[in-house]
């Protein structure tokens, strides 16, 4: 099948969230992908999707965005201010029993906001790099840093925070479930 077959196959289908066509092209990437916005659920979305050797290839060494050191401490303190209202954390509580998972935690802001909010906190990441900078600076034990969703089987966690990665999914529903089944809450 044609590169533009693939992406007129694709739309048909509409939106992977919703199955909405009230979609927008935004961009065309690198000619090969185009970027689309869904008008109803607001996912954005690439037609066509990577394939999966495509995916974890692209993110190794995806620490490029790695805060500064002087811009570290600021953002820590904005995502810590973000968690708390996010989650209705109560500070004044014992959190060292709750966990939190930073699901795609990329440069670890959100896991260092976690760990001097007093959570027990864990990381998930594919991109190997990010996950030796999380190792290196020591900021969570080694056994709570994991490098593949399939490493969170059987495990769940009070907390979970997942910041701009649902939209590198090929399939975003089963992410969302994938979230749901490693929720220490009960969900009807």
């Amino acid at each position: 099948m044609s590169h533009r077959a693939k992406i007129f196959n694709a739309i048909e289908h509409g939106c992977p969230i919703c199955k909405s066509d009230n979609n927008r092209r935004l961009l065309n990437w690198e000619d090969e992908y185009g970027i689309y916005k869904c008008q109803d659920c607001k996912l954005i979305y690439t037609i066509p999707l990577p394939e999966i050797d495509g995916l974890h290839e692209f993110y190794q060494g995806f620490l490029w965005d790695k805060p500064k050191k002087n811009n570290l401490n600021r953002k820590v303190e904005v995502k810590k201010t973000e968690l708390v209202k996010l989650f209705n954390i109560d500070c004044s509580s014992e959190l060292s029993r709750k966990t939190f998972l930073d699901f795609g935690g990329g440069t670890g802001v959100a896991t260092r906001a976690a760990v001097e909010i007093g959570l027990d906190v864990h990381y998930l990441d594919i991109d190997e790099a990010s996950c030796r900078l999380i190792k290196s600076e020591g900021i969570i034990v080694d056994n709570h840093i994991f490098h593949d969703v399939g490493e969170l089987n059987g495990k769940t966690f009070d907390f979970i925070f997942s910041d701009n990665v649902m939209e590198h999914y090929r399939d975003p529903v089963n992410f969302v479930e994938t979230l749901m089944n490693c929720s220490s809450l009960t969900v009807f």
